[in-house]
């Protein structure tokens, strides 16, 4: 679950906005387009039967794979999403012949 916002933030800054609107508006974008940390994992996510190990492509750069062969299917979450979110689908997918592996970027 995301953070929720701290009450004082929408008062801060709207007095930054009126004092400095273009610094308050770049401190926003650097605020929303740096998230914090990784969300957790939810129970409806982890699939029975089809396990998906955890892969670091590079240190911080992880991603999700599910099938062994078959064509490639690549999977990107929304913002703030997981890699597991494509449980579902990736088990339909290997079903069908394909693999997928979903990838988990910042945001």
């Amino acid at each position: 679950m995301a953070d929720p916002v701290p009450f004082y933030l929408p008062w801060l800054f709207g007095l930054a906005g009126r004092i400095s609107p273009h610094r308050a508006a770049r401190v926003m974008a650097a605020m929303v387009s740096r998230p914090r940390g990784r969300n957790p994992t939810q129970a409806w996510e982890l699939v029975p039967g089809l396990e998906s190990p955890e892969i670091e492509l590079r240190p911080g750069l992880f991603a999700r794979s599910w099938g062994e062969s078959g064509p490639l299917v690549i999977a990107l979450h929304g913002w703030r999403g997981r890699p597991t979110q494509f449980g579902p689908l990736a088990v339909a997918l290997v079903g069908r012949g394909f693999r997928t592996i979903a990838l988990d970027l910042p945001g």
